[in-house]
């Protein structure tokens, strides 16, 4: 069963939609169901089993994270195979494509991420405010020149000093980050982490698998675009895992 043509949702959030599974045979079975997704940065959750009556049929709900940073036309294929399990020669699949399209005003959305959208009448004040900077700036500029005159000599002698601890700077960023691409390489190694669910849980806090561990599901699923259903296969991934 394919979802709705057009659903309105936000990047960070998950989606959800159901197939359909029939069981046409004359006895109650019981079917092995695995979800895939052709894009894997996007997460997708679904049960493991179903049992269906005898020619009956059951919806079987799918989740889908989109991503917070999805861009306008990117998609995913997800496909969905059922395999019996009176008779493992029996087995069907269905695909869908689940693709993000923007809304006419995603561009006053994305503003409001990179920061806040101002009202004409905030911005008209703003432009009073830059032209009495702009002469106070004058101002200082004047009085600046004079006081560099005395002060050259010692900023040669302090430029050496700063260029040295600019280089100790950037080793200490560079260990960073090489620590952060570690850690999400850790947590990549647990299933249902993928590398985008992997960099949520870093942005949260955890730094270990052990962290992981001590959290609870309940801990787990209160982050933003992982969900209760995704929390629940990480937890139990992580039983199987050993530091």
């Amino acid at each position: 069963m394919a979802p709705e043509d057009q659903t309105e949702t936000e990047p960070g959030t998950t989606y959800t939609y159901d197939f359909t599974v029939k069981n046409e045979s004359k006895d109650e079975d019981t079917f092995e169901l695995k979800i895939e997704a052709s894009n894997e940065n996007w997460d997708v959750m679904a049960p493991e089993e179903i049992s269906i009556e005898k020619e009956s049929e059951e919806k079987i709900p799918v989740e889908v994270f989109i991503p917070e940073f999805t861009e306008d036309g990117e998609f995913t294929m997800v496909k969905l195979t059922a395999i019996s399990q009176r008779d493992k020669d029996v087995s069907d699949f269905d695909e869908n494509i689940i693709a993000f399209e923007a809304l006419e005003d995603d561009e006053r959305w994305l503003g409001e991420q990179e920061g806040e959208v101002l009202e004409d009448d905030e911005l008209e004040d703003d432009e009073l405010e830059d032209d009495e900077l702009e002469d106070d700036e004058l101002e200082d500029d004047e009085l600046e020149d004079d006081e560099l005159e005395d002060d050259e000599l010692e900023d040669d002698e302090l430029e050496d000093d700063v260029a040295e601890d600019d280089v100790f700077v950037d080793d200490e960023f560079q260990d960073v980050e090489a620590t952060k691409d570690e850690i999400i390489e850790d947590f990549s190694r647990v299933s249902g982490i993928g590398t985008h669910t992997a960099d949520i849980l870093y942005e949260h806090g955890y730094r270990s698998i052990e962290e992981l561990k001590q959290a609870s599901k309940e801990e787990i699923q209160e982050i933003k675009g992982i969900g209760p259903a995704l929390s629940e296969k990480i937890k139990e991934s992580l039983e199987d895992i050993q530091e």
